[in-house]
């Protein structure tokens, strides 16, 4: 049981660290004043983009780190059924 306890302390953790260190990432990418810069007129004609062009950076970075806290549980969890 205490195994379980460190173990679940440990994933809450670093959870609120990595949500706090993507709240920070995302915090960073906006201007001082809070507002985006948006033109009065649309692009017409915009250039071509990638796929990678359309990802933001936030979607990335939120996505990493789930990615990060499943792989970590699944670990976890396997190492907990083998013993």
């Amino acid at each position: 049981m205490k195994k379980i306890k460190t173990v679940l302390i440990t994933l809450s953790f670093f959870v609120v660290s990595s949500l706090m260190f993507a709240q920070n990432a995302l915090a960073d990418l906006l201007p001082p004043d809070g507002r985006r810069d948006t033109p009065s007129r649309p692009n017409i004609n915009p250039e071509p983009k990638t796929f990678i062009d359309l990802i933001e950076p936030q979607h990335i970075i939120i996505g990493g780190a789930v990615l990060v806290i499943i792989i970590v549980s699944f670990v976890v969890l396997f190492k907990m059924r083998k013993k």
